[in-house]
């Protein structure tokens, strides 16, 4: 569960950095050009955490005893 529990507390960590940005791209979105804003969020998302998923799931497996 330690696995799990390492794996739920980083996505919270990357969930609040990312809320940050989006906040901050959405209030930039209501003053200009909105398709320009979600390419930015788009970036965003992809460059914050690339690997989060996969990692989440390593760790999910390395607790329930889940060979590769």
């Amino acid at each position: 569960m330690k696995d799990v529990a390492s794996a739920r507390e980083a996505i919270r960590d990357d969930h609040g950095k990312l809320y940050v940005q989006i906040h901050a791209l959405m209030a930039a979105a209501k003053r200009g050009d909105p398709p320009n804003v979600l390419g930015q969020l788009r970036k965003k998302i992809q460059n914050a955490s690339p690997d989060l998923e996969d990692r989440f799931i390593d760790a999910a497996k390395r607790d329930l005893g889940v060979g590769e």
